[in-house]
């Protein structure tokens, strides 16, 4: 595909012009020390930002940079929809998506762009390293391997999972043409935070799919409590709970994946997920059941904390979400999950005592969840003989589970 453009990386932008300025400065800084640039498209599409992203791009055209500006053609408000959206502007075959106060590695083009070329896959899951301060980085994931290439997308996801990797943003890059088929405003009517991985997983079910352990990304993390702020104002804003994108939003969006491709709530639920903790440098290997169950739980908890310190202004479970979450832990094929669900159910409803009772017995109950996700990740995943090892955040271990070894298609 010698001479003709086959990327597209692009910002979904709004405000935050300095961060943005020094994303484009890192993207462009890597096209242009490389041998390939013509094959590279930059593209900022804003979301009618309050401050002067024009300026940011007239800045970086009179450096000789080609950049494709545009708005989006309505306002999106939120990221996952914004992404969506930008693909209207897209003419190449593949996309990668950066944040706007993310950066991408000085050598990133020229040790990726090879495996794009190949073609050999139509979704790539790049790693990072993670900036948790200004002092202090990690890396996502530690492996010997140049690339593990899945043969099927469904085992990229059932390794790496939906609330964890799969979600940043900067570590995204995929066929345009295989998403543009989707209808990807179902799946953010069910709920729009984690909607973008959720659509992938169909997407690439049954497309070839590479993970590159080579960190290509610098992406920045917020503070816990100001990133649990953020998602807890974007669910209160389509009047949700607080938890609604870790709880019953999942929940939903595992639904239905499993209503698109056949694929059973009891498979799905043994996908495997890492629970980063930045703020205390803990990493909490789990299952996307025992990860929802966690949320649902929380949320419990959540409620009745409020109502017993009298705070005001909460969203509540609904009774039609309870009996939705029952029906779903009957059909996950982890009993015990289906009986701490009862449990806490009871609980909340003050069937078994007072709420300061209620709080602390659910809360003992995530810390059940919490041991059962670790003990099953490790045995379903770390523990099997069939595996690539990668080291996780915090020196930590975990296995990545193939058929076999992992192929490498560019030898």
């Amino acid at each position: 595909m010698i001479n003709q453009e086959i990327l597209t990386i692009f910002i979904p932008s709004y405000n935050r012009p300095d961060k943005i300025s020094r994303a484009l400065d890192s993207i462009f800084y890597s096209i242009e020390r490389s041998k390939k640039k013509n094959l590279i498209k930059v593209l900022v599409v804003d979301d009618y930002s309050t401050s002067h992203i024009e300026d940011v791009i007239v800045k970086q055209r009179k450096k000789g940079r080609n950049i494709d500006f545009h708005l989006h053609k309505q306002k999106c408000g939120v990221a996952e929809i914004a992404m969506f959206s930008c693909l209207d502007f897209i003419d190449t075959k593949y996309a990668w998506l950066i944040g706007n106060d993310d950066l991408i590695d000085p050598n990133a083009i020229d040790y990726f762009l090879p495996f794009l070329e190949e073609e050999k896959a139509d979704f790539f899951l790049l790693n990072f390293v993670g900036m948790k301060d200004k002092e202090k980085e990690y890396y996502a994931y530690k492996g010997d391997e140049d690339v593990i290439f899945f043969k099927r997308g469904e085992d990229l996801f059932k390794n790496f999972g939906f609330a964890t990797t799969t979600t940043t943003f900067p570590c995204l890059c995929f066929s345009v043409e295989k998403v543009r088929k989707l209808s990807v405003r179902d799946f953010y009517k069910i709920s729009p935070i984690y909607s973008h991985t959720f659509a992938f997983y169909v997407a690439f079910f049954n497309s070839p799919c590479m993970f590159i352990p080579k960190p290509l990304v610098r992406f920045s993390f917020n503070p816990e409590m100001e990133e649990y702020i953020k998602l807890e104002s974007k669910n209160k804003n389509i009047n949700r709970t607080s938890y609604y994108h870790a709880a019953h939003g999942y929940l939903l969006h595992v639904n239905n994946i499993s209503r698109i491709t056949g694929v059973s709530i009891s498979d799905i639920v043994m996908y495997r997920e890492d629970q980063v903790n930045k703020d205390s440098d803990i990493v909490i290997p789990t299952t996307s059941g025992a990860f929802v169950l966690d949320a649902c739980l929380a949320q419990m908890h959540y409620e009745l904390s409020a109502l017993y310190n009298g705070k005001e202004d909460i969203t509540f479970t609904t009774v039609e979400e309870i009996e939705e979450q029952k029906h779903f832990f009957s059909h996950g094929g982890v009993e015990i999950f289906r009986k701490i669900l009862d449990a806490a159910v009871y609980a909340y409803s003050y069937l078994g005592g007072d709420a300061f009772q209620a709080i602390e017995y659910i809360w003992r109950l995530r810390l059940i969840v919490q041991f059962i996700g670790r003990k099953i990740a490790v045995t379903e995943f770390d523990d099997k003989s069939s595996q690539i090892s990668l080291e996780l955040p915090f020196g930590k271990k975990r296995g990545i589970v193939l058929d076999g070894r992992p192929e490498n298609p560019l030898k």
